[in-house]
């Protein structure tokens, strides 16, 4: 239905058209109503009211439990961050949803899908099918996704040694709910060659009781004794974590740069492209110059598959790339000897190698621990 209005003068017969569409509110328990209650549903992930809109038929050959993990296993496979759904059309026999998912790998993905509906007692239900979720998906079938990260790239000095790498460390945390013995504690963590002050510093940081608050990485010398030494205490957790290390320290920080974790603002300008909190980021020097070489690139497939895991359809895909590493001119002997130069002294220093002009050392005093 349609109002047009008309303005002027008898003298003036210029027009203006304003035309409003009203789209009417479907009656409860049609075809249109249920489809639309059922595409609100899922776009909050709501699958017990989903299921509520399940004809009895549907119901008896699905249980809630199994039904909830189909959507749940979709939205973990496609490694959805948001999903819209609409209703195309409607009648008595079929609905039809246009789905509109934001995705953490695989950027955005855009299908319809047909709900089959038949008349009950109660109204229209839904005669529910796994092609409700995707067109063409049949029973026996699941969404399975193959995500790969890449791993960062070292950065190496013209001999071949590391100036930046990813390490494998043991990392120490402390859980102050679970401590019994403070003291003892205490104790046992220096034993392992950490001082007094970075337990301490755990103790009174301000996260949570139960939270993981990090002590810090084991010494490699005591890397052996430190798996025992936290299944005797409780409150002590050991993890194995990858960090990010720089070997020489502040004597080429100011060239290499470090790394820091992707912010808020960085995950929103990466959506979609398989980057999460806690990943990492060059900040400044070599490693922000050369992230995207360093970094490479997330990458996956999502398909779906049958019930013995073969593959029936590759559903989108993202190009993997490995990170590279970056060889430089620099040297780390000196590196290290240009800096002792420099020692406490404010000032900067740039050596050359004065046959072929290629860049040995780049030095800056004060510097700062780049692991840090």
């Amino acid at each position: 239905m349609g109002v047009r209005a008309f303005t002027g003068s008898s003298s003036n017969s210029r027009a203006a058209d304003a035309v409003s569409t009203v789209t009417p509110t479907p009656a409860a328990g049609s075809p249109a109503a249920i489809a639309g209650e059922f595409a609100a549903a899922w776009a909050k992930g709501d699958t017990k009211s989903l299921y509520d809109l399940l004809s009895t038929q549907s119901q008896g050959a699905l249980s809630y439990p199994a039904f909830a993990r189909t959507y749940q296993s979709f939205s973990d496979a496609t490694t959805e961050s948001n999903i819209t759904v609409r209703v195309n059309s409607a009648d008595n026999a079929h609905a039809v949803l246009a789905v509109r998912m934001e995705t953490g790998y695989f950027g955005t993905l855009e299908y319809t899908t047909t709900l089959n509906l038949v008349s009950t007692p109660a109204g229209t239900r839904v005669d529910w099918s796994p092609s409700a979720v995707y067109p063409g998906l049949t029973e026996g079938q699941q969404f399975a996704s193959d995500l790969q990260q890449p791993k960062r790239g070292a950065i190496l000095d013209r001999n071949g040694n590391p100036l930046a790498i990813d390490q494998d460390v043991q990392m120490l945390g402390l859980n102050r709910a679970a401590v019994t013995d403070r003291a003892a504690l205490s104790h046992a963590v220096e034993s392992l060659g950490f001082d007094a002050a970075a337990v301490d510093a755990a103790f009174a940081s301000g996260l949570g009781q139960n939270q993981l608050v990090e002590i810090g990485p084991v010494p490699s010398g005591s890397a052996d004794a430190a798996p025992v030494v936290a299944s005797q205490q409780p409150g002590l957790v050991l993890n194995d974590v990858t960090q990010r290390v720089h070997p020489l320290g502040a004597a080429a920080a100011q060239v290499v740069g470090y790394t820091r974790e992707l912010t808020a603002d960085d995950l929103a300008k990466r959506k979609g492209e398989g980057y999460a909190p806690g990943d990492r980021i060059g900040a400044m020097g070599i490693e922000a110059a050369e992230n995207d070489v360093l970094a490479g690139k997330p990458g996956g497939k999502l398909e779906i598959v049958d019930a013995n895991g073969n593959t029936v359809k590759t559903v989108a895909s993202r190009p993997f790339v490995q990170g590279q590493d970056v060889w430089t001119t620099l040297d780390s002997a000196v590196l290290k000897a240009a800096q002792a130069k420099l020692g406490s002294q404010p000032g900067a220093s740039v050596v050359l190698d004065p046959r072929t002009n290629t860049i040995l050392a780049i030095n800056s005093s004060p510097s700062f621990d780049p692991d840090a």
